[in-house]
């Protein structure tokens, strides 16, 4: 029943369930806006939050309890995890245990940036750009899939468009903005990834 702690997965604003609608009463609008979050709440009136965990849970659920739901494959890095990050021009993937970085492989591949006037034109131009990001996202995707073969999930991030390109193989995916050396790249991606956002309610 409606007494001790409420925990709820809301995937979307269209999927507010009913317990949750009617435990923050007024409030519930925020926990509309704030999806896809796991909402907390108490029949005290003492909690209510939105968390937005960097791995959403598998499935909605909405339940009371003596104690929130709260698991740590949601916010935390657990078991044996690849996590990736791919560019059009960087790539690194690391394998990590329960967070511990144990194993990184990555390369950057020159691909061209403007085109300037004379010498190619610009359809040739696009043509070899593209052939060198195709040519660097299959090399990525040898590599990922042999560390997909040896880790429990596989977390990809990086520019939207080349993602599209391996999203099949990840059980996760999300767009970063890391740039530089394929190394530090990879950990400033892996750092920001690994957030939790927190709404109060």
């Amino acid at each position: 029943g409606p007494e001790g702690a409420l925990t709820a997965f809301v995937p979307d604003e269209n999927a507010l369930p009913e317990a949750v609608a009617e435990t923050l009463g007024d409030r519930a609008p925020l926990a509309r806006r704030a999806a896809p979050a796991v909402v907390v709440a108490d029949d005290a009136g003492l909690v209510s939050a939105a968390l937005r965990p960097p791995l959403s849970p598998d499935e909605s659920f909405c339940e009371w309890d003596d104690r929130f739901r709260l698991e740590e494959a949601w916010f935390r890095p657990t078991g044996r995890l690849g996590f990736g990050l791919i560019r059009a021009d960087t790539f690194a993937v690391g394998t990590y245990e329960d967070g511990e970085r144990v194993a990184v492989e990555g390369f950057h591949t020159d691909v061209m940036e403007g085109h300037s006037k004379g010498g190619f034109s610009q359809g040739r131009f696009a043509r070899r750009r593209e052939g060198q990001i195709h040519d660097h996202i299959e090399e990525a995707r040898e590599v990922l899939e042999e560390v997909r073969a040896d880790v429990d999930r596989l977390v990809l991030v990086g520019e939207r468009s080349v993602l599209s390109e391996v999203r099949d193989l990840a059980d996760a995916t999300d767009v970063a903005d890391a740039t530089g050396d394929p190394e530090e790249a990879l950990e400033d991606a892996f750092r920001d990834f690994w957030t939790t956002r927190v709404y109060g309610i």
